[in-house]
């Protein structure tokens, strides 16, 4: 990794020589291969946090849609279905269509709950527009340090020195990729507990 990262920022490609004098050429095709490699190990991570964004997304909207129409069909008919569909949803109201007072405020008690849907859904759509925004953009010269950044905030999650001399591209991909799984897990963690 440590050569990978004077190559990448340093724009010094000896130290892909392992022995006798390759060409300029031969050097450039190879670290064009390994930036590629490493392209598509980092990209993939990156896409699939962007898919699972899209999917967040588009279950929150699926949600709320669900319960609007629910709410929306009981204003006319009580139906025991929609009823246990709401519930499914997480709304813990009565809707007793026996008692048309509390039935009603059930109803709107119900579509203000989905305002917590709506800030969530806004704000997922915020983070995946912002990751489109960044992503779009050209991206700018890594630095050394940004590569620093990353190695210890990997050492501080696995609780082990994340050597750069020791690991190897795929490795250090692959640790990125682990970590950035785990703190999606966490985060869907944190938001199922706030349902």
């Amino acid at each position: 990794m440590d050569k990978f990262i004077v190559c990448y920022v340093d724009k010094d490609l000896t130290p892909l020589v392992i022995s006798g004098t390759p060409t300029e050429k031969e050097l450039a095709d190879a670290w064009r291969n390994i930036k590629e490699e490493y392209t598509e190990l980092v990209k993939s991570e990156e896409q699939q946090h962007s898919n699972d964004l899209n999917a967040e997304v588009i279950v929150l909207q699926n949600r709320i849609f669900r319960i609007n129409m629910c709410v929306e069909a009981l204003k006319y008919v009580y139906t025991s279905d929609l009823v246990e569909e709401l519930r499914e949803q997480h709304m813990p109201f009565d809707y007793n269509p026996d008692f048309p007072e509390q039935y009603y405020t059930d109803l709107q008690k119900t579509i203000e709950r989905t305002n917590g849907l709506h800030l969530k859904l806004k704000l997922k759509q915020a983070e995946l527009q912002e990751w489109y925004e960044q992503n779009s953009k050209n991206k700018t010269e890594v630095s050394r340090e940004q590569f620093d950044t990353v190695l210890a905030a990997l050492t501080e999650a696995n609780g082990f020195l994340v050597d750069e001399s020791k690991i190897t591209v795929t490795q250090y991909a692959r640790m990125i990729n682990r970590y950035h799984a785990k703190l999606i897990a966490q985060q869907r963690e944190i938001d199922k507990r706030a349902d």
